[in-house]
C-alpha cells in the first residue's frame, strides 16, 4: 500500500504540474500581456513558454520516471536549483556593483551621481559644457537632509527640460532656482526632465518617483514628444514602454541581470544599433530640405487624432496624481521654431528621420500639432483649475533662442527662464 501511494503521489504531482504549466501560463499571458510586436512583450513571451516547456518536461518525468530512481533524481534537481538559485543572486549583486542602476525605476533612466564634459559645435552655445547629476539621477543641487522642510519643485518634461548640452548651470530650471531664490533663499529646483519622453513618462514618473520624494511643486513643459509618439504610431505598429503591463515593468525593474539580459535581447535579436558616436545637425548649419510634394502627405487629421488622445488621457492621470499627493501643477506649453508661415510651410519636418520610418509633412504642419497639444492642454487645464502658462505664445521663433526645431540655446533657455519667473510672480503661483 505504501509503494502505491507513493506511485501515486508521483504521478499526481506529475499531473499536476503538467496543468498547471497549460491554464497558469496561457492565464498569464491572457491577463498580462497586450501588445505584440519586437519588444519586451516578446521576449516575455518567449520566458514563459520556456517556463511552460520546463514545467511539462517535469510533469512527465514524474509520470514516466521509474519510482525507485526518482527520489534520488529528485534530491539532484533540486541540489541544481539551488546552485542556480544562488549563482542568479550572486550575478545580481556584481552587477549592481559594476553598473549605475537607475535611481527610481527601469524605464526612467535618472542615473545618479553621473558627471560628464562634453565638447559641442552649436550655435548659441558654449564649446565646453558639463552635465552631472546627483543620487536621485536629476541634474539639479545634491538632495540636502532638510529636503521636506525646504519648497521644493520637480520639473518634468522631455530633451526640452533636460537641457543636455547645456551645462548644468545654464538650464532654465537651474536659472529659475537662481532667479526664485532672490525672494526666497528656501527654494530648491529639481530638473527631472528626459530626453525623449513624452506623457506616457511623465506619467510614470508621477506614479513611480514623485510619491516617494513628494515636492511641494510640479512645473511640467510637455508636447514635443507626444507629437513624435504619434507621429511614428502612424508610420510603424511599434508599442510603448509605458503601457506594457504592470507585471512587466516590476520584473524589469527589479532586476539589473533581467535587464542586462533584455539589452542583448535588443542588440541580437531585434538589431539595434550600438553607437560611440552622435551628430546633431543644427537648423542654423543645415536647414530642413525643400518639402517634396510628389510624396504622399500625411493627412493633418490622422495626425491630430493620434496625438492628442493619449495625450488627454495622460495629462489628466498626471492631474489625478498630484491631485491625491497635494501637489500643485504648473503646466507649460512647448515653443518651437516652426511658425505657420509659408517658408515653413515649404520644409520638410521630421527630416532626420529613417526613410523607412519616414512620415512626410511640412514644418508649418508640425507646429500646427505642436499648437494643437498646446491648446488641447490649455483646455485641460482650464477645465481642470489647474495653473497653466501659454509659453509658446511668447518665445520667438527665431535661431537666437533655438539650436533647432525645439531646444533652446544658451539665450533662448535664460529667455524661457526669464519668462516663467515672470509668470510664476505674477501669478502667485508660490503662495500658499
Amino acid at each position: 500500500m505504501k509503494k502505491f501511494k507513493t506511485g501515486s503521489a508521483y504521478r499526481i504531482t506529475g499531473f499536476l504540474l503538467i496543468l498547471s504549466a497549460i491554464f497558469f501560463n496561457e492565464w498569464t499571458l491572457v491577463r498580462f500581456i497586450h501588445i505584440p510586436g519586437p519588444s519586451a512583450m516578446v521576449l516575455f513571451h518567449i520566458v514563459l513558454r520556456s517556463l511552460q516547456l520546463l514545467l511539462i518536461s517535469f510533469g512527465l518525468f514524474f509520470l514516466l520516471r521509474k519510482r525507485e530512481k526518482l527520489a534520488v533524481d529528485i534530491k539532484k534537481l533540486i541540489l541544481l536549483g539551488l546552485s542556480l538559485v544562488f549563482s542568479a543572486i550572486i550575478l545580481e549583486i556584481g552587477l549592481r556593483l559594476m553598473t549605475k542602476s537607475p535611481a527610481f525605476n527601469a524605464f526612467l533612466p535618472l542615473i545618479p551621481n553621473e558627471s560628464v564634459t562634453m565638447v559641442v559645435d552649436f550655435p548659441g552655445l558654449s564649446n565646453t559644457t558639463h552635465y552631472s547629476t546627483n543620487e536621485w539621477g536629476m541634474r539639479g543641487d545634491p538632495i540636502p537632509k532638510n529636503w521636506d522642510d525646504l519648497k521644493t519643485i520637480f520639473t518634468i518634461g522631455g530633451s526640452t527640460t533636460h537641457c543636455q548640452y547645456l551645462s548644468d548651470d545654464k538650464t532654465w530650471p537651474a536659472l529659475l532656482q537662481k532667479l526664485l531664490r532672490q525672494d526666497d533663499g528656501e527654494i530648491m529646483i529639481q530638473n527631472a526632465g528626459l530626453d525623449g519622453q513624452s506623457t506616457w513618462g511623465h506619467r510614470l514618473m508621477m506614479q513611480e518617483v514623485i510619491p516617494k520624494v513628494k515636492p511641494d511643486y510640479i512645473i511640467i513643459l510637455a508636447g514635443v514628444n507626444d507629437l513624435h509618439v504619434g507621429v511614428r504610431k502612424i508610420a510603424v505598429n511599434g508599442d510603448n514602454p509605458y503601457v506594457r503591463s504592470t507585471l512587466i515593468k516590476r520584473i524589469l525593474a527589479a532586476s539589473r541581470t533581467l535587464q542586462l539580459i533584455f539589452k542583448w535581447y535588443q542588440i541580437l535579436i531585434e538589431k539595434v544599433p550600438i553607437v560611440d558616436r552622435t551628430e546633431h545637425v543644427p537648423l542654423i548649419k543645415f536647414a530642413p530640405p525643400d518639402l517634396d510634394k510628389n510624396l504622399p502627405l500625411y493627412d493633418f487629421n490622422k495626425f491630430a487624432e493620434s496625438v492628442t488622445n493619449d495625450f488627454e488621457s495622460n495629462v489628466r492621470d498626471i492631474i489625478k496624481i498630484a491631485g491625491k499627493l497635494n501637489i500643485k501643477l504648473l503646466f507649460l506649453t512647448q515653443p518651437t521654431i516652426y511658425e505657420n508661415s509659408e517658408y515653413w510651410d515649404n520644409k520638410r519636418a521630421q527630416w532626420f528621420y529613417p526613410t523607412s520610418d519616414a512620415v512626410v509633412y511640412s514644418c508649418a504642419t508640425e507646429w500646427k500639432i505642436i499648437n494643437l497639444l498646446n491648446r488641447k492642454l490649455e483646455q485641460i487645464c482650464r477645465e481642470d483649475s489647474i495653473t497653466f502658462f501659454d509659453l509658446e505664445a511668447v518665445v520667438p521663433h527665431t535661431s537666437e533662442y533655438f539650436y533647432d526645431s525645439f531646444h533652446f540655446t544658451e539665450k533662448g533657455a535664460e529667455e524661457v527662464s526669464q519668462l516663467i519667473y515672470q509668470y510664476i510672480d505674477e501669478s502667485g503661483f508660490l503662495k500658499e
